[in-house]
C-alpha cells in the first residue's frame, strides 16, 4: 500500500504577479506603450540632424565672431542637452524599429548626437557597474 503525499503548493508565480500592485501598474504602462514600440522613429533621426547641425552651426558663428560667446554658449548648450534624446533612445536601440537592416541607423544617431556631449555612444549602450544595488552602498561597491 503506497500513501500519496499532497502537499498543498503556494501560488505560482504567475498568480502572484497578477495580484500585485506592481506588476499591474507594468502591464497598464506596457499597454498605453505599445502602439508607439517597433515602428522607425524618423523624429528621432530628424532631431538629431536638427540638433548637430544647429550646435555646429552656432559654434562656428561664435568661432568667426558672427556673434557674441554670451549669446552662442547658451544656445550651444542648449542644443547639447537637447541632444541627449536622440542619444539615450540609440543606446536603447529604440530608433531602427523592427527592422533589423536599419539598425545602423542607431549607430548613426547614437553617434551624431554624442559629439556635441562629449560622450561616446558604445559606452553609453554599458550599464555601469558601480551603480548601487539594494544591498549594497555606494562606498562598499566601490570599496572606499
Amino acid at each position: 500500500m503506497s500513501a500519496s503525499i499532497v502537499s498543498a503548493t503556494p501560488e505560482s508565480d504567475r498568480d502572484q504577479r497578477r495580484n500585485d500592485p506592481a506588476w499591474q501598474q507594468i502591464r497598464v504602462e506596457r499597454a498605453i506603450a505599445a502602439p508607439y514600440m517597433g515602428r522607425f522613429e524618423w523624429w528621432i533621426v530628424f532631431e538629431a540632424v536638427f540638433v548637430f547641425a544647429a550646435w555646429a552651426a552656432v559654434g562656428f558663428a561664435g568661432v568667426a565672431g558672427w556673434i557674441s560667446y554670451w549669446v552662442s554658449v547658451p544656445i550651444a548648450s542648449l542644443l547639447a542637452f537637447s541632444a541627449y534624446m536622440p542619444l539615450h533612445e540609440a543606446a536603447y536601440r529604440n530608433v531602427h524599429g523592427r527592422s533589423a537592416r536599419r539598425g545602423w541607423v542607431n549607430e548613426a544617431v547614437g553617434h551624431l548626437s554624442s559629439i556635441p556631449l562629449l560622450l561616446d555612444h558604445p559606452g553609453h549602450q554599458t550599464r555601469p557597474t558601480w551603480l548601487i544595488t539594494p544591498t549594497q552602498t555606494f562606498r562598499e561597491e566601490i570599496r572606499i
